[in-house]
C-alpha cells in the first residue's frame, strides 16, 4: 500500500475511528467538498510522463464562474491579479455554460467565485441565472457562491433562496483577527461581513465559513473555532496562507501549523459543535485506508479539471488561481467558452502543458511521499506558484495544510 509509515499508524488507531462513540466516523466522515458524482469529460484520459505511463481519468463535477472580476476589498493576501477591473460576465457565456450542463450525465456543481460575486449586482446576477431556470438545467446543478458578505440585503437573500443557494463567507474569526480584510480605504470590514451573516441567520439560509490563517493567528485557534461555531455556521474551512497569483505570502513553519492544527483539533473534539473540512476530509482518507487497498481501488488516477471560465469566457483549468497568470510566453488559458463549446475544449486540455505537467507531478508524489493518500498530489497552483513548475511535488501548503495536520491528527490520537 502506498505510504506504509503512514497507513500503519491509521491501522492502529482504526478501532478509535470504528468504537469510540462513533462520534467520528457517524457525524464527520462524509463528503465536503467537490462531492458531487463523477462525470468523465474525456474518454482518452492523460498519461503522467515516465516509464510507467500511468493513465489518469479527467472529470468535472465543478464548474468555476466569475461573474465579475471586481472586489470590494482589498485584503492583503489576496491573489486575484484583476480585482481593481469591473468587468461582468455576459449571459451568453452562463447559456453556453448550461448547454454543457443539459449534456452532463450526473450533476455538476457551479461556484460563483474570483472576485466578489456579490459586487455584480443582483439584477445582472439574475440574467447570469435565467439560463438555469430550465428545468433540466435545474435538477443537474447546485449552485455555490463564496462571498465577504458585506453586500448582502434582503434582495441577495431572496435569489439565494429562489436558487437554493449553498453559501460560503470569507471572514477570519473575531475582529483581532480579521485585520487583513480591508475596504479599498483602508478599514476595517467585519462589523458589515456581520451584518451580512445576520442577514443570511434571519432568513434561515445555512452557510459555510472559510478563514485564512496566518502568521497573526496561529496561537488563535480555539478563539478561531469558538467563534465560527457561535456564528451559526455549519462549518469551518481553513485555509492556511499560501503563495499564489500575486500574493507572496508569510512564510509558516510546519511546526507553527502542526500547533495550529493539534489546538484546532482538541478545541474541535471538545464538543464537535460544527463540522471542521480538513478533518472530515482526513477522516473520510482514514476510512478508505483502513476498509480498501487505496493503491488498487485506482481512485488516485482521478484528476478533477475544475474548468474556470472569467468574465470573458476564457477557460483554465485545474485551479481558478490561473486566472490572469501568464507563463513566460505560454497562457493557462486552454479556450473560451464563446468560440469552442465547453466540451470540446476540455478535450482538447489533455494535451496542454501544464495538464500533462501536473500529471507528471502527481505520479511522481504517489512515488515519493508517504502522504499522498491524503492530498492525491496536491494542487497545481501551489506548485507553480512556489516551485515555478506544476510538475514538482513538495510544497510549504502541502507541508502546512497536510502533512501537518496528518501529524498532528494523528499524534492527538495516538495519546488519547
Amino acid at each position: 500500500m502506498i505510504g506504509d509509515a503512514c497507513n500503519t499508524k491509521i491501522l492502529r488507531i482504526s478501532n478509535y475511528l470504528t468504537f469510540n462513540g462513533n462520534k467520528v466516523t457517524k457525524a464527520f466522515v462524509q463528503p465536503i467538498t467537490r462531492d458531487g458524482n463523477q462525470s468523465e469529460v474525456n474518454k482518452r484520459g492523460i498519461c503522467a510522463g515516465g516509464a510507467s505511463r500511468r493513465a489518469f481519468k479527467l472529470i468535472t463535477t465543478e464548474i468555476v464562474l466569475q461573474p465579475t472580476s471586481f472586489c470590494n476589498l482589498n485584503c492583503h493576501y489576496c491573489y486575484l491579479p484583476d480585482k481593481d477591473r469591473s468587468h461582468r460576465m455576459d449571459p451568453e457565456i452562463t447559456r453556453r455554460v448550461c448547454d454543457h450542463i443539459r449534456k452532463a450525465e450526473e450533476p455538476t456543481l457551479v461556484l460563483w467565485h474570483c472576485g466578489e460575486p456579490l459586487s455584480t449586482g443582483v439584477p445582472h446576477f439574475r440574467s447570469l441565472l435565467e439560463p438555469f431556470e430550465d428545468d433540466l438545467i435545474r435538477s443537474k446543478t447546485r449552485h455555490l457562491v463564496q462571498t465577504n458578505a458585506t453586500l448582502i440585503d434582503e434582495a441577495w437573500c431572496e435569489l439565494f433562496k429562489q436558487y437554493n443557494f449553498q453559501l460560503g463567507v470569507s471572514i477570519d474569526g473575531p475582529a483581532n483577527l480579521n485585520t487583513r480584510r480591508l475596504t479599498r480605504a483602508g478599514h476595517e470590514t467585519h462589523s458589515k461581513a456581520l451584518m451580512g451573516i445576520e442577514l443570511l441567520r434571519r432568513n434561515g439560509l445555512k452557510f459555510s465559513v472559510i478563514a485564512v490563517v496566518g502568521k497573526e493567528s496561529l496561537k488563535s485557534a480555539k478563539e478561531l473555532y469558538l467563534f465560527v461555531r457561535d456564528l451559526g455556521a455549519e462549518m469551518l474551512c481553513i485555509n492556511i496562507e499560501e503563495t499564489e497569483g500575486i500574493n507572496r505570502s508569510q512564510v509558516i513553519t510546519a511546526d507553527e501549523a502542526r500547533g495550529f492544527w493539534k489546538a484546532l483539533y482538541n478545541s474541535w473534539e471538545a464538543d464537535m459543535g460544527i463540522s471542521i473540512r480538513e478533518f472530515s476530509k482526513l477522516f473520510n482518507s482514514m476510512d478508505r485506508i483502513v476498509k480498501t487497498d487505496y493503491e488498487l481501488d485506482g481512485s488516485y488516477r482521478t484528476i478533477e479539471m475544475i474548468p474556470t471560465i472569467s468574465t470573458r469566457g476564457d477557460v483554465v483549468v485545474l485551479s481558478p488561481e490561473f486566472l490572469g497568470m501568464e507563463k513566460q510566453s505560454q497562457s493557462f488559458v486552454v479556450g473560451n467558452v464563446l468560440a469552442r463549446s465547453l466540451e470540446q475544449i476540455l478535450k482538447s486540455a489533455t494535451d496542454y502543458w501544464y495538464v500533462r505537467d501536473y500529471a507528471t507531478g502527481i505520479e511522481r508524489c504517489r512515488k515519493e511521499c508517504q502522504y499522498f493518500v491524503f492530498c492525491g498530489g496536491g494542487y497545481a497552483s501551489n506548485k507553480y506558484f512556489e516551485n515555478g513548475e506544476v510538475s514538482s511535488t513538495e510544497t510549504h501548503f502541502c507541508r502546512n495544510k497536510d502533512k501537518a495536520l496528518v501529524e498532528a491528527v494523528l499524534e492527538v490520537m495516538e495519546h488519547e
